[in-house]
């Protein structure tokens, strides 16, 4: 059985689960404004963050009070830039590097340095696949088919077996 609804009980549903106020409005019949909305004056400030000369305590706190959440490191090298450029950085700048070095836009756990082993088959196997192990004693996991039983120089992400 479909549960009656009151005009007040749709239009507070359509309200909080259809539409979003800060952009949206909801109507029960065709709506036609008697004119449109224009655009209001705007007056640029740009804003400078204060970074060139910070210690690097101030840089962490820079970063986590902008909620930027970069690494000391990247602010550092966010820091080094603006120096040799003999300016401050701009918020939106500063945004537009979080933001493009961010975990979820960069994959930072990804970034890890890759070494380039020689590689030795192993008799075992791990979910379908062929341990080949490295000199270091770490396992990597490789395609079971492609050259399977021969000596190998590849490039591969090594994680210790465990």
């Amino acid at each position: 059985m479909m549960p009656s609804w009151t005009r007040a009980s749709l239009s507070g549903f359509a309200r909080t689960a259809l539409a979003n106020g800060v952009i949206e409005t909801v109507h029960f019949s065709a709506y036609v404004p008697a004119r449109f909305e224009t655009g209001r004056e705007y007056t640029l400030n740009v804003r400078r963050v204060t970074m060139r000369n910070l210690e690097d305590e101030q840089l962490v706190k820079l970063s986590r009070s902008g909620h930027l959440f970069l690494s000391l490191p990247e602010m550092k090298a966010i820091q080094s830039y603006f120096r040799q450029q003999q300016r401050e950085p701009t918020d939106i700048e500063l945004e537009t590097l979080a933001q493009t070095w961010s975990e979820h836009c960069v994959h930072k756990t990804l970034k890890s340095a890759v070494e380039v082993v020689e590689l030795i088959p192993t008799a075992e196997r791990w979910g379908g696949a062929a341990l080949w192990e490295s000199h270091q004693g770490d396992a990597v996991c490789r395609d079971a088919a492609a050259d399977e039983g021969k000596y190998r120089r590849a490039v591969l992400f090594v994680g210790l077996r465990g």
